[in-house]
C-alpha cells in the first residue's frame, strides 16, 4: 500500500513540474535562524528576468509596484526587489539567504 502511495505522489509531482510555466518556490527553510533561506526554481525553457520581481512577507505585498503603503505593522517584515539585470536561467535555481554568506556557509 505504501509503495503505491509513493508511486502516485511521484507521478503527480512529475506532472506538476513538467507543466510549470512560471517560477516555483521549491524550498523554504525558516528554522533554525541561521539556516533561513528560500530557493526559487525556473522550470521553463527560457531565462526569466527578475528586475521587476519582489520577495516579501508583508501582508500588503500587492502595493509593492506602486512604491507606497506596502509595509505592514510588523517590525519583522522584510521586502526586497531583485537588482536590475538579475535573471534566473532555464532549469536553474536561485538561493536567497536571509543572512550574510558567512553565516549561511557556516551552517550549510
Amino acid at each position: 500500500m505504501n509503495r503505491y502511495l509513493i508511486y502516485i505522489v511521484l507521478v503527480i509531482s512529475g506532472l506538476v513540474w513538467a507543466g510549470a510555466d512560471h517560477l516555483v518556490f521549491n524550498r523554504i527553510t525558516i528554522s533554525p535562524t541561521n539556516a533561513e533561506f528560500v530557493s526559487i526554481y525556473n522550470p521553463t525553457s527560457e531565462s526569466i528576468d527578475l528586475s521587476d520581481y519582489y520577495i516579501t512577507d508583508s501582508n500588503n505585498y500587492y502595493n509593492l509596484p506602486s512604491g507606497s503603503d506596502f509595509w505592514s505593522e510588523s517590525l519583522f517584515d522584510f521586502v526586497a526587489r531583485f537588482p536590475d539585470g538579475q535573471s534566473i536561467g532555464s532549469d536553474d535555481y536561485l538561493i536567497i539567504s536571509f543572512h550574510d554568506s558567512e553565516i549561511f556557509t557556516a551552517y550549510y
